[in-house]
């Protein structure tokens, strides 16, 4: 039974695969994103912020099934329709296709790339890290079916000093009721 369940997933697999081009709502130039990967350098305290920071990083690749096979995305491929006249008129089984089972591709941004190194800047500046380096580096891949078209992979290099911690905290107080009350406040406690 599970060999028969096995052979009609690969069937199954290869005719959507065979049927479906990932690339044809991709314009001229634009890439689909493939991987996100976060690496950490100077690691002491800071795994605990690994996760956060990927956590940070928008868009997510399109999701996988069994780890490497974009079923959700061949779904959406084979159903949608690019006229917006044509998925109005399409039936119910074609619009639950798209938008339920359905995941449109993920298409690469600079801006955005940009916008995710900022924000993981301000996130560990929030933390006490005020030294902290990222670095984003995009990686394009030809597809070999569709030359004109790529896969990007983004890696993203945080590179931490210690934080700034205080070590104590001085008050001068000009105003001397307010210096009474605060004196009488320690003799308290």
């Amino acid at each position: 039974m599970k060999r028969l369940f096995f052979i009609s997933l690969v069937i199954f697999t290869a005719l959507i695969q065979n049927g479906c081009n990932r690339f044809k709502h991709l314009h001229e130039g634009q890439s689909l994103l493939n991987k996100n990967k976060l690496k950490l350098i100077n690691k002491s305290e800071k795994e605990d912020f690994k996760e956060s920071l990927f956590n940070i990083i928008a868009p997510k690749p399109n999701h996988k099934t069994l780890g490497f096979y974009r079923f959700n995305l061949d779904v959406y491929d084979l159903f949608f329709k690019k006229d917006s006249l044509a998925m109005d008129s399409a039936s119910k089984f074609r619009k639950f296709m798209v938008n339920t089972i359905g995941e449109p591709p993920v298409i690469l941004d600079s801006d955005i790339v940009a916008k995710n190194v900022d924000k993981m800047k301000r996130f560990m500046r929030k933390e006490g890290y005020f030294d902290v380096n990222v670095i984003d580096t995009i990686i394009y891949r030809k597809n070999i079916f569709y030359p004109s078209h790529k896969l990007a992979k983004v890696k993203y290099k945080v590179t931490c000093n210690e934080p700034y911690r205080f070590d104590s905290i001085n008050y001068i107080i000009t105003d001397p009721v307010l210096e009474i009350g605060r004196a009488s406040c320690r003799e308290r406690v």
